[in-house]
């Protein structure tokens, strides 16, 4: 059989088949959208555009038919399709960096929210106002409520209205509301 003409001209065929195969090229999904446009345009004819791209008539209609449904099913809200390889690993490349910036993020939140409960805590803020205007004479912003925290705002006021450099007929009236560090022995001392 390999020695008939027969034989030596499908052994031929084959071979031509295999190489057409082998060298046939390969149109991506950007190509074929770009292609099926073109034809949608008209600015050439289809069978002018299949030949200016290489393509059998065939190939341009069953891709038109692809774009349609796929255009039909994208309307009607099915979106689902199959991602090539490229995108399925730049989506998990993505992914895995996300959760590494998710995974940076929680131990620095995690950090921060520890040295929050060593160092920060509460803080009060101690005021002297002047009864009559109430101005703010003094303030501090002190880590405890202690009566050496409420001195040392007394003091300030007395500097910032100068009672501490003249003699005063009558000593000023200290009204509070009567929290432990405002009637405390040490305070009165």
């Amino acid at each position: 059989m390999g020695d008939t003409p027969e034989g030596h001209r499908s052994a031929a065929d084959r071979t031509v088949k295999d190489i057409r195969r082998k060298t046939r090229k390969r149109y991506s999904s950007e190509d074929k959208i770009r292609i099926v446009l073109a034809g949608l345009r008209g600015d050439d004819t289809i069978a002018e555009l299949c030949r200016q791209e290489g393509i059998a008539q065939s190939q341009y209609y069953s891709w038109s038919k692809e774009f349609m449904e796929a255009g039909h099913k994208r309307l009607v809200g099915d979106t689902a399709r199959e991602a090539n390889t490229g995108e399925v690993q730049g989506l998990r490349r993505e992914a895995h960096d996300l959760k590494e910036v998710f995974a940076e993020q929680a131990l620095e939140l995690r950090l921060l929210k520890k040295k929050y409960d060593r160092g920060w805590g509460w803080f009060y803020l101690s005021t002297i106002l002047d009864d009559f205007s109430r101005y703010v004479v003094a303030w501090k912003l002190c880590a405890t409520m202690k009566a050496s925290d409420v001195t040392d705002t007394l003091e300030l006021a007395l500097k910032a209205s100068g009672c501490d450099q003249v003699t005063v007929l009558h000593k000023p009236r200290l009204r509070s509301d009567n929290g432990a560090s405002y009637v405390s022995g040490e305070l009165a001392e």
